[in-house]
């Protein structure tokens, strides 16, 4: 990279996810960096650049975009409704303790921290929807509870916890999310279509068909699978699917894979399966299979939960009755939720697809494999 003008300290490269870091000024260019990387056949492409870029995509403001921000746990909004509610929760117990003001005002507090709480609102009326005593409706019942027995303080207590734990689930699946995309994604919405009368155009990768002709240049990723027509010393780099550690030369008829990248001279290929039916695409989907997955342990959870949940109401609701208390049922009935029990097993299993694929590029088909793996004691290779 001297040659680009940059410090040798401008440059890191982390070898475990295979990528480089450049820190530039704004005269030098994605290409030419790629171009220098590409001379020693090392297959660079663009993952992410920090500058601004020309197209900004425009965020909707409506209705329909606000709900669906509010029921993503990583979306601005709720992050901020989550950090409104801690606030509005730690002010409230402030003044409570202090008692320098009106008595009425930490109770107003702890019944907007309340309804800030929509997650969990959420979550029980689909629950109830589709019959099922789930974790979220007992919860419900404890926050309904608690409000028409003036308990604000833990009803804020209760909804502040929800909403915390969903955060922390949506920002472990939006972490597995963003390894997905930097393992599998090829970092490239569009390709290069030649048209049969000579035009030359640019079509997302995803709206390519079968038999499109694709120009593909040094630096590139191959968008869909496809076979070579032209060859001028088009060179691909397989490492990505097949490990093999030196570029391939590829020659016309032979086939390239998406998601390979060519660190050398240019070619035309012909499109020869759509971009869900291309390696990329199917590796995609047997990760999101992998995910969909469940383990031995975190079915025999499921399966306990979904018995152990009803005895848990019932039981609450007979403590209530015999000892006419009904603080002593709310008590009963947060004491037994199984929270932590149900939640451990995918979040676990979420962070371990997570290390695998960013640290050690071992794509996971099959959540039970990873038990199976831990019970090894010898593995011949």
């Amino acid at each position: 990279m001297g040659k680009l003008g940059l410090a040798r300290d401008a440059v890191k490269a982390n070898v475990g996810s295979k990528t480089v870091t450049i820190r530039h000024l704004a005269q030098i260019t994605a290409d030419s960096m790629c171009t220098a990387l590409n001379d020693k056949m090392l297959g660079a492409r663009v993952l992410t650049a920090s500058g601004h870029s020309k197209t900004q995509h425009k965020r909707s403001y409506s209705l329909r975009g606000l709900l669906a921000d509010l029921t993503d746990a990583n979306s601005i909004p709720s992050r901020v409704m989550l950090v409104l509610q801690a606030v509005l929760f730690l002010v409230g117990i402030i003044v409570q303790q202090a008692g320098l003001v009106d008595e009425n005002l930490p109770g107003m507090l702890f019944v907007i921290v309340v309804f800030l709480g929509h997650t969990l609102a959420q979550r029980a009326v689909m629950s109830l929807l589709f019959c099922r005593v789930t974790i979220h409706v007992l919860m419900g019942m404890v926050l309904v509870g608690a409000l028409i027995l003036h308990k604000f303080r833990e009803a804020a207590t209760v909804a502040l916890v929800v909403s915390g734990s969903e955060w922390l689930v949506g920002l472990v699946n939006a972490a597995v999310e963003a390894a997905l995309q930097k393992n599998l994604a090829s970092g490239a919405t569009h390709a290069t279509v030649l048209k049969p009368n000579g035009s030359i155009e640019q079509t997302a990768i995803d709206k390519l068909m079968v038999g499109d002709v694709v120009l593909v240049r040094s630096g590139e990723v191959i968008p869909v699978d496809g076979k070579v027509l032209k060859s001028n010393g088009f060179k691909v780099d397989e490492a990505p699917v097949t490990g093999e550690a030196m570029p391939v030369e590829k020659v016309v008829g032979n086939s390239v894979l998406s998601g390979t990248v060519v660190v050398g001279g240019m070619g035309e290929m012909e499109c020869t399966a759509l971009a869900k039916d291309s390696f990329q695409g199917r590796m995609q989907q047997a990760v999101d299979d992998a995910r969909s997955t469940r383990s031995a342990t975190e079915e025999l959870v499921n399966r306990v939960a979904s018995v152990y949940t009803p005895f848990v109401v019932l039981g609450a609701v007979s403590v209530a009755v015999f000892t006419r208390e009904p603080v002593r049922g709310l008590t009963a009935l947060v004491g037994a939720c199984p929270c932590a029990l149900v939640a451990a097993a995918p979040i676990v299993q979420a962070c371990v697809f997570v290390r695998l694929l960013s640290d050690m590029q071992v794509l996971v088909k099959n959540a039970r494999a990873l038990e199976t793996l831990g019970q090894l004691s010898v593995l011949g290779v």
